[in-house]
């Protein structure tokens, strides 16, 4: 009788063991997801600041692109482009969704993470750039409907980018928003009127569409076909 009970309580035991072990294997798993997390957070982020930044350390993408403009109207154009800066950014993008696709393929979920953690890094940059905002929301800067009307459009150009790419996430979306808010919010202090200002956002989206679908006509897939200075980077037309 006592040998059967103590028969009894080793399989008890035994799953006591695959439990732990069970513990443990998640364990591992969530530190070893951790830190691809971290790893393809850090990649991103020194992506975005190659592409940002001159090897001088001069920033490409500056509020200078937005004040102080002159042009016509963006909204009468037929068909308005985004910023150099915010075209180059597409065409590496071009580039690197191939080359993600070919190193990473099979690997869906991986590949995702990193394209779209470029342009939430992008997104995040600007979002905390004080210089940047400083010059924005410095009233005695000339911030006419022109200079918002193209900063709306390379907002929603960079978050069509990620649609379009099949790699878009309510992190892109939410911080593509509040920027967008940010700059109508400086260019509402300075007593211009929104309403006359902007169209709709399904305007703005629809010729982000098809900036893209222009711009993928002329960006070809390689390194040659982006230049860079000092100053700015910029496409080749042909």
């Amino acid at each position: 009788m006592l040998e059967s009970q103590g028969e009894l309580k080793e399989p008890d035991k035994g799953l006591e063991n695959l439990a732990s072990i069970s513990r443990e294997y998640k364990n591992w798993r969530r530190r070893i997801q951790h830190s691809s997390d971290k790893i393809i957070e850090h990649f991103c982020w020194q992506y975005v600041m190659r592409l940002i930044y001159t090897r001088k350390g001069k920033t490409r993408l500056d509020a200078h692109a937005y004040l102080e403009v002159e042009g016509d109207d963006l909204i009468g154009d037929l068909d308005p482009l985004p910023s150099l800066a915010f075209q180059a950014l597409f065409a590496r993008m071009q580039k690197l969704e191939s080359n993600v696709n070919e190193e990473l393929f099979g690997k869906e979920k991986v590949q995702k993470a990193v394209l779209s953690g470029i342009i939430e890094a992008m997104l995040t940059w600007l979002s905390n750039d004080q210089e940047f905002w400083r010059m924005m929301e410095d009233k005695s800067w000339q911030f006419d409907e022109l200079g918002l009307q193209q900063f709306v459009l390379d907002l929603h150009f960079i978050i069509e980018i990620a649609i379009s790419g099949g790699y878009s996430s309510r992190k892109i979306h939410q911080l593509g928003s509040a920027i967008i808010t940010r700059a109508i919010g400086a260019f509402a202090a300075r007593g211009a009127d929104v309403q006359s200002a902007l169209n709709e956002d399904e305007w703005f989206s629809h010729v982000a569409k098809a900036a893209i679908r222009r711009l993928m006509l002329v960006v070809p897939l390689s390194r040659d076909s982006l230049q860079s200075d000092d100053n700015n980077i910029f496409l080749h037309d042909n």
